[in-house]
């Protein structure tokens, strides 16, 4: 079923490793008062809150075993991604999740405002906060401003501004000036995603420099939009003088359309040539939520690949917040449930499940999700319930001797 689930998603993904429990606390409790609560459980002899424990091992990776108490029953939790992390502070624990999660906030309120209104560069700094929580916004916004200042120098005179000699100023600016280059030697570097780093070490993958393309040229005057391609982001002028793309991966090459169909008939393999539907070059809108629904969809199959559910699933948040219609959100719907499947939540991995089937119930990848969610209803290894009283709690009590005795390998 493991594989079933990550076939799904990244086809290439083995088995999955020790994982968080479920959350079952709202984020936005006080992190002073939730630590101040645990302090005087544990004083008191009390294993620390239910609920504070799990948000620690979900959204920080602490990577404890936790032993809750809840209505008669002694539940054992194994979590393992950062055992020696968590050195017992629950009040720095809590303020880093906090901080890591601030970034997804400021984004969600971003994503709420009208596709003009959304600031392009301080969204994707917003996104690249989840790796970095200290990341200096305006420090990173106010580069923007002063590349697109040093562009000015470059630029043709006002008369003779025309697409192909802007897009010459603005390659040659980016790319003999600043030094900035497609990340072919480690494309899939999650920094290679996240603004602040493709501007410190000026490189990044397609959709990354094609943002720093794009918002240097809108600055000076060249506004451009993004051309979802099927191998990589591409972008065009706004103007619609000229039907050419732009490949800022490949330093800036301009591409006719007839150049764009070869590319993609030597990709796929196709013998006849295939015909790109030229309509698109009348669509002048600019579709923020679409950028970043690719953009973040990268950083999701980075991090299912590299097995890193716990990043995955703060990306499908983003996602969320980012989609551009239901469709797209209820396929988000369906990556989260397998990931929280994948992290043995195994309750809120069958509700994110269900609502993608209610949501599509002819969906192509339906019987595999009703072949995960069957296998949620079965006990799991290690997910074993004790009722009673001090007997279950001895019996639990040994089990926590035989595990902490079975070595790494457990």
């Amino acid at each position: 079923t493991v594989s079933q689930a990550t076939s799904l998603v990244a086809p290439k993904m083995s088995r999955p490793v020790a994982v968080p429990s479920r959350l079952c606390t709202s984020l936005t409790c006080d992190p002073v008062a939730a630590a101040t609560a645990a302090r005087r459980a544990q004083r008191l002899g009390a294993p620390p809150a239910i609920g504070s424990v799990r948000l620690l091992t979900n959204r920080v990776g602490l990577g404890s075993r936790v032993v809750q108490r809840s209505r008669g029953y002694r539940r054992q939790v194994t979590t393992g991604s950062l055992d020696e992390g968590f050195d017992g502070n629950f009040e720095g624990a809590f303020k880093r999740v906090l901080e890591r999660r601030q970034g997804l906030e400021r984004f969600q309120a971003e994503m709420e405002k009208e596709d003009e209104d959304i600031d392009m560069v301080r969204s994707a700094l917003l996104i690249a906060m989840h790796r970095n929580t200290e990341l200096d916004i305006e420090h990173y916004a106010a580069r923007v401003e002063s590349m697109a200042e040093e562009l000015e120098a470059f630029l043709p005179p006002p008369d003779e501004r025309y697409p192909l000699r802007m897009i010459a100023a603005v390659s040659k600016y980016l790319y003999e000036e600043m030094k900035f280059q497609g990340n072919k030697e480690d494309y899939y570097d999650p920094d290679n995603s996240c603004l602040d780093k493709v501007l410190d070490q000026r490189v990044g993958i397609p959709i990354s420099i094609s943002l720093v393309y794009m918002e240097l040229a809108k600055r000076v005057g060249f506004p451009m939009i993004g051309v979802n391609m099927p191998l990589h982001f591409m972008i065009r002028p706004l103007n619609g003088e000229v039907e050419v793309l732009v490949d800022p991966f490949d330093n800036g090459k301009v591409l006719f359309v007839e150049d764009a169909e070869q590319l993609l008939g030597d990709h796929y393999g196709q013998d006849a040539k295939l015909k790109i539907d030229r309509s698109f070059f009348q669509d002048n809108n600019i579709h923020p939520r679409t950028f970043f629904t690719r953009m973040l969809t990268n950083l999701k199959q980075i991090y299912f690949n590299a097995k890193d559910y716990e990043n995955a699933l703060l990306i499908t948040e983003y996602q969320q917040a980012a989609s551009p219609n239901e469709e797209v959100a209820n396929f988000n719907r369906r990556d989260r449930g397998i990931l929280l499947y994948l992290m043995q939540r195994y309750r809120e991995a069958t509700e994110e499940l269900e609502l993608y089937l209610q949501m599509s119930p002819e969906a192509p990848d339906g019987e595999r999700v009703r072949m995960i969610i069957s296998s949620m209803a079965m006990p799991k290894e290690g997910d074993t319930f004790f009722t009673g009283g001090e007997e279950a709690a001895d019996k639990d009590k040994d089990n926590e001797k035989k595990d902490d005795t079975s070595g790494d390998d457990k």
